[in-house]
């Protein structure tokens, strides 16, 4: 029986020895009771040492040193939480800084705390790789900036350019128009160049209002709010049509992290593209809010005319519309408002059997508690 035990007890150490994890198990009173080599290396405390003082002796020496890491350990030693895990900095005596990474457990018996265990691994070169490839990204991401700031200021440039001698056009047409006598061929003539002055107005209005679309100033917001203001704008938007609009609305009290202004500006260019499409001189929108584990999910639904397969890969394009007054410009500033703010708009229809906008979001910081329901 003896020697049994001692077989036991010898495949447990070769077990411990061969972690490539750091392994510590503190007592109730304090003391280290067992750790392993890798634990000897990463911390870079000899092994001989580690047996021969209590947890207390070894990290408390200097009160302004490793705060982090003495933290989390006091924080697992007092609150008792298993499965705790924290990344912390560690300066070990030779002034190297490592990363770790701490995950707690417990050992008990008969519900009487015996151990605490602590496995510690030295992630440095992860954190060290992952810094980098956030510090290339970050690079990326200020190119990307540089440049569609260079492209807005070139779109505005243009659109101001553009838009003087086309109001000299426009003008000069609708003075001509009303003071001259003309034939009706003539009149026809005028009336096309008027029209075509109007048409590239609206572009370049288009274009500038997409140029000048600014960085997102993020703050919770009651969705509910933005869905209400965005529903008076397409009811007013509905009324110059000549149509009435039926709402299938939601009762949500979601916080979601946008720019309130921006964000409106989004919704209701889904809800104007609803109505535009819709059929005959009522248009019926559904309007759905679900929540998941980090998502907010809203979904603008109509029944209108839908969009062909065809035609669903060109929807987001600048200037795209099957309308031949549109301007195409509505879906193309909606996804953009929704790409600053870290979100995805996508487009799903059926011809003839409407269409469903939908935004994904990540949740506000303060509502995460609220991602638990759908």
């Amino acid at each position: 029986m003896v020697h049994m035990e001692t077989a036991q007890a010898r495949i447990a150490h070769n077990i411990f020895e061969s972690l490539p994890l750091g392994l510590m198990v503190i007592s109730p009173h304090g003391d280290i009771v067992m750790s392993n080599d890798a634990l000897s290396a990463i911390l870079d405390i000899p092994p001989e040492r580690l047996k021969a003082a209590s947890w207390a002796e070894l990290f408390i020496e200097d009160i302004d040193k490793n705060t982090d890491f003495n933290q989390v350990i006091l924080d697992i030693i007092e609150k008792k939480i298993v499965g705790m895990r924290h990344i912390v900095s560690y300066e070990n005596s030779h002034g190297g800084l490592r990363r770790l990474c701490i995950t707690s457990s417990f050992l008990q018996e008969s519900e009487a705390l015996i151990g605490i265990v602590l496995l510690i691994e030295d992630v440095t070169d992860k954190y060290e790789m992952l810094e980098k490839e956030n510090g290339y990204l970050r690079e990326i991401q200020g190119l990307q900036s540089e440049r569609v700031e260079g492209l807005n200021k070139l779109a505005m440039a243009m659109a101001h350019q553009i838009r003087n001698p086309l109001m000299s056009i426009g003008g000069s047409s609708n003075l001509l128009l009303r003071s001259l006598t003309l034939e009706e061929r003539e009149r026809e003539l005028f009336d096309s160049i008027l029209y075509g002055a109007q048409r590239l107005e609206s572009l370049v209005q288009a274009a500038r209002s997409f140029a000048s679309i600014l960085e997102p100033e993020q703050q919770d917001t009651p969705l509910a709010d933005i869905l209400t203001a965005s529903c008076d704008k397409a009811n007013a938007f509905a009324v110059n049509r000549g149509r009435n609009v039926v709402w299938n609305l939601p009762k949500t009290d979601v916080l979601v992290q946008v720019d309130a202004d921006l964000f409106e500006r989004a919704v209701s260019a889904l809800l104007f593209n609803a109505i535009d499409f819709s059929k005959g001189n009522e248009a019926v929108i559904s309007i759905g809010v679900s929540v998941t584990e980090g998502d907010v999910m809203l979904t603008v639904m109509d029944q209108g005319f839908g969009v062909s397969p065809e035609e669903i890969p060109y929807v987001f394009d600048p200037f795209y519309s099957s309308k031949p007054d549109g301007v195409g410009m509505g879906l193309t500033v909606a996804r953009r408002i929704i790409m600053e703010h870290r979100g995805q708009l996508t487009l799903a229809s059926v011809l003839d059997g409407g269409t469903t906008a939908t935004i994904v979001l990540p949740c506000a910081d303060s509502t995460v508690n609220l991602c638990s329901f759908s």
